[in-house]
């Protein structure tokens, strides 16, 4: 995929919005395709709550990356980096903005309105946007780096519970059988692959 293509959200507190202002009107002018999604005044609001929604939109592939904005950049990292494939990089600088991309593939960039001046933000986000994952080596430190032991002895059965998960988000369905489970790892027999019944609908599931 092309970065010009990409679906990017956009969020910041009232300690970053002129800055994610100011990143807004740099990406329409560069005809990027992005959703704001707040905060739009300077009202005193949490930064969990827009650092979750841009990373709820990320985890879902809804966008291809985020962008995030605080006073520091800390805080919205932190609550970023809590959702699942998620790789949020707190930036200060355009170079750590390229290797952050091309070595270890983050997806979602926080950036801090008191740390830094606009011109370099701008500039950060342009780099972060058009730089590539390297992968190769990279790809296997970024497996062991992602918490997931499964993920790394067994990754095609990692990558089927996650493919389960998306799919059951989306779909409606009635299941009551005996599933399959990987005798291998513990986090493959706990996963919701392993469930001897279940009922539910799309973003809700009853397991028994």
């Amino acid at each position: 995929m092309s970065a010009d293509s990409y679906r990017i959200a956009v969020g910041a507190d009232h300690g970053g919005v002129e800055l994610k202002n100011a990143i807004v009107e740099a990406l329409k002018k560069a005809g990027r395709d992005f959703v704001d999604y707040g905060t739009h005044g300077a009202d005193s609001v949490d930064y969990a709550d827009f650092a979750n929604e841009v990373a709820r939109a990320v985890n879902e592939e809804r966008v291809d990356r985020g962008i995030l904005i605080c006073t520091t950049g800390a805080g919205v990292c932190l609550a970023a980096n809590r959702f699942r494939d998620v790789r949020g990089a707190n930036i200060h600088n355009v170079e750590q903005a390229e290797f952050a991309r091309s070595h270890n593939d983050a997806n979602v960039l926080c950036l801090g309105q008191k740390v830094l001046e606009e011109e370099v933000a701008l500039e950060i986000v342009e780099i972060f946007l058009k730089t590539s994952f390297e992968g190769g080596r990279h790809e296997r430190r970024l497996c062991k780096a992602s918490g997931s032991r499964l993920a790394m002895t067994d990754p095609t059965v990692f990558e089927a519970i996650v493919g389960e998960e998306k799919r059951q988000r989306s779909h409606i369905e009635l299941i009551a059988s005996e599933n399959f489970a990987s005798p291998a790892v513990m986090e493959a027999q706990g996963s919701l692959l392993t469930n001897k019944y279940a009922e539910g609908y799309p973003g809700r599931r009853w397991y028994g």
